[in-house]
Order: C-alpha cells, then sequence, then structure tokens
C-alpha cells in the first residue's frame, strides 16, 4: 500500500517528559461502483455475449456505450433496451442513463436492413449503381447526386416509382419501410 499520504502527531506523556511521535496514515476511499451490462441479445458461434462496464455508484453522466457485437446476418444495431424484448426503455448510442443506484443490464436492439439504391438512369458513373443498407423504419434524406447526367439534362431529384417524375429533391425525408431504388431523373 502507498503510505504516502500521512499525518504526523507529537503525543505528549502529562506523568514524564516523554514525546511520542505518532504516523497516522490516511487511506484512499475506493468509491463504490455498480455495473452496467452490454448483452449482446444473441448468440453467434466465437462472439462474446456481454460487455461489463463499472460506473460510480450514483453516478449521474453514465451513457449509453456504443455498440461492441458483431451485428446479426440481415440486422443493423438500433440502439440499447432494458428488456431483451426491446419493450423496456431504449437508449441510443451517447444517451444519459438513469441515476446509477444498482447494476443496469441493457439488451442490442436489432433492426432489419433494407437496401437504398441509386440509380444513374442513363446518366454515367462506375458503376453505375450505389447501394446502401439502411434499418427498417429509418429517416434518411435522399442524396445529392454524384452521377453525371446525361449530355443536355441537369440532375432534378430521385424517381422511386419508375414513372420518370420526381419524388425526392435533394434533402427529402425517405422512411426506409422496403428495398428502395431511387433513379436519378
Amino acid at each position: 500500500a502507498n503510505m504516502t499520504n500521512k499525518n504526523v502527531f507529537i503525543v505528549y506523556d502529562e506523568n514524564t517528559t516523554t514525546k511520542y511521535a505518532t504516523a497516522i496514515y490516511v487511506l484512499p476511499q475506493i468509491a463504490e461502483t455498480v455495473a452496467v451490462v452490454y448483452n449482446s441479445n444473441y448468440t453467434a458461434p466465437a462472439v462474446s455475449t456481454t460487455s461489463t462496464v463499472r460506473v460510480a455508484k450514483g453516478s449521474t453522466t453514465a451513457t449509453a456505450a456504443a455498440n461492441m457485437f458483431a451485428a446479426p446476418t440481415g440486422k443493423v444495431f438500433d440502439g440499447w433496451n432494458t428488456q431483451a424484448d426491446g419493450l423496456g426503455t431504449t437508449y441510443a448510442v451517447g444517451a444519459t442513463l438513469p441515476t446509477m443506484a444498482a447494476d443496469l443490464v441493457l439488451y442490442a436492439v436489432w433492426a432489419d436492413t433494407y437496401t437504398l439504391t441509386l440509380n444513374a438512369n442513363d446518366g454515367s458513373a462506375t458503376p453505375a449503381t450505389s447501394v446502401s443498407t439502411v434499418a427498417q423504419g429509418a429517416t434518411v434524406k435522399a442524396p445529392a447526386c454524384a452521377f453525371t447526367a446525361p449530355t443536355g439534362k441537369v440532375f432534378a431529384g430521385w424517381d422511386s416509382d419508375g414513372d420518370s417524375n420526381v419524388d425526392y429533391v435533394v434533402g427529402a425525408n425517405i422512411t426506409v419501410g422496403t428495398n428502395i431504388t431511387l433513379k436519378a431523373v
């Protein structure tokens, strides 16, 4: 033990002229901690199913950690929940957790994924399509066009239903509930 934090007192015996030197060591106080247990909420070969982080008991500044688990096939990480079935309290990465009075178990929430495909639609690019994976129910912004427009044309927006009309302008919200192909118009 490190005994560098000490106070020395000189004690006098009233019956004699003897002095006694006494050292009192102050030991560091160890804060009580509680655990935040992150559970992968699925099992996979060779994958750890839990990860534990210790925080000071009573902490009001603990935040939900980033995902540390590999996603199951066809899924994307979508936050943490206090119940394995997702019906408890949900916390996004970085969200402040409740006052840490006791251990807390957080279960990974996994959302189905869909593809958002951007198609050059007679424009030029290599490749002529760009595919992104998006969580089910996520809202994404219609992106700017990175394709080169055909000669004599300018990009106006994105067609989602094949009628060659603009359904989404750049920056418009798109709620993903299925696979979507957007063609440059």
